[in-house]
Parts: C-alpha cells; structure tokens; sequence
C-alpha cells in the first residue's frame, strides 16, 4: 500500500511523501525520499507492469511522473509534466 502523508520537516505547503506501508505486517517498508515534497492534498499514482507511478506537483524542478520499480527498489523521474498543473485529482494509466 502507498500512502501521502504530510512531512513537517518539508515547511508549511509542498510537504507531502510518499511511504510504502506492508499492511500485512503493519510495517512500513519505504519512505520514497527521493521524490521532491509534493502538495499532499490529491494522489496521482497507479501501478502498471510492476512499477509505480506518481505524478508530483512539486514546488521546484518542475512537475514529472516518476517511477518506482518495485522488483529493483528504483526510483527514476519519468515524463515531464506541464508546470501549469497545480494538482492531479486522477492518474489512471499510461498509454503507448
């Protein structure tokens, strides 16, 4: 399970991370720090062939999906998205 919290040790807005929790277990297993602090109002991810992807509406460094392999532990910043974007209400799936 993925979750969005809100970090605040990243300031007062654009605090949101991301955590990989085990519900199983009731662990958490990652805290996908690499990603930049996102706006932790809306969600904008999906899993598709094994891999996570997030859109993240960051304050600096523009706006990308990014992408967590699940099987290599990865996190790699993926399409760039238009800086316009002040949130993702819905992400559902990439196409060809």
């Amino acid at each position: 399970m993925v979750v969005l919290y809100r970090d605040p040790a990243l300031g007062g807005s654009y605090n949101g991370r991301y955590a990989i929790i085990d519900i199983e277990t009731k662990q958490l297993v990652r805290v996908l720090d690499e990603l930049p602090g996102d706006e932790p109002y809306e969600q904008g991810m999906f899993v598709q062939n094994n891999k996570l992807y997030i859109a993240v509406n960051a304050s600096k460094g523009g706006n990308y999906v990014w992408i967590y392999d699940q099987q290599t532990d990865k996190i790699t910043k993926g399409m760039k998205l238009p800086s316009s974007i002040s949130g993702f209400a819905r992400f559902d799936k990439l196409y060809d």
